[in-house]
């Protein structure tokens, strides 16, 4: 039986990257067009590419983490999430938005999920579960 905080992490990290694939199929449209206006052109496999990179790298994450115990998968999360979070600060920093639109809540809630989730790969509780050998 996995521990509390492993079933916290998984459901927190597969819902931040449901909102992330959400998120980035609205935003699609308006990624090609800013793009476009910059005079980078993407082809289409690219674009889809980028929409899906995302909730993709944390589904692989969370199936190495919740399901196999990986100690790498932990570090490599914990590793992403930080750098995640200090680029989208940083994003944030460097053009604030006009208005606090339902997109950028949802990548609020996205990146809060995704460190809530990294915090309970730490607690004490789930240490064991990376100490285990697990079959999927």
């Amino acid at each position: 039986m996995r521990p509390r905080p492993i079933l916290w992490f998984e459901g927190a990290v597969l819902l931040a990257a449901a909102i992330d694939l959400i998120n980035n199929v609205i935003a699609f449209p308006m990624l090609r067009r800013g793009l476009a206006m910059r005079g980078f052109v993407l082809g289409e496999p690219a674009m889809v590419a980028s929409v899906l990179l995302t909730p993709l790298l944390c589904v692989i994450l969370w199936y190495c983490i919740a399901r196999r115990g990986s100690v790498l998968g932990k570090w490599l999360m914990a590793a992403y999430v930080a750098g995640s979070v200090v680029l989208f600060v940083r994003q944030m920093a460097i053009t604030p938005p006009v208005s606090l639109n339902p997109m950028l809540i949802a990548a609020v809630a996205a990146q809060l999920l995704r460190l809530g989730a990294v915090m309970c790969l730490f607690l004490p509780s789930a240490q064991p579960w990376f100490r285990e050998e697990h079959v999927a």
